[in-house]
């Protein structure tokens, strides 16, 4: 879609979901494989956000390979696509947010390290999906 067509839906779901309060915005799964939309637009659609959501609600962009910049001011949380746990107290220094791990792995038996992990694997209490925090 061009870019005012983009803006004209984002303020169209806005309108009609940020009255709730169990909404956070995502805004794109794997944004960086959307060839057709660059990350100047995604900045853009974070401004959106923020000038027509009256709640406020939580906002990031989830990534496939290249991060998005989470120190920018309009991100709310970073939100991981990785299961390097080791590396979260060097994420909260450097963005002094929140960090959700919201995709490591899928339950499966696939040759991919992404699929290949058991249920009892998964419910075990590893800590996977927890939030992070700065201190």
């Amino acid at each position: 879609m061009p870019a005012e067509a983009d803006d004209r839906y984002l303020r169209y779901v806005l309108a009609r979901l940020s009255a709730y309060r169990n909404v956070w915005w995502s805004l794109a799964n794997e944004y960086d494989l959307m060839k057709a939309k660059s990350t100047q637009d995604f900045d853009r659609f974070f401004h959106i956000v923020e000038q027509h959501d009256p709640s406020s609600h939580l906002r990031s962009v989830h990534y496939s390979r290249v991060m998005y910049d989470y120190a920018r001011p309009w991100v709310t949380h970073a939100s991981l696509q990785t299961y390097d746990f080791n590396a979260a107290p060097g994420y909260l220094e450097a963005w002094r947010k929140p960090v959700v791990y919201d995709e490591i792995m899928y339950e499966g038996n696939l040759n991919r390290r992404w699929g290949n992990i058991s249920g009892q694997r998964w419910c075990g209490g590893s800590g996977w999906g927890r939030w992070r925090m700065p201190m």
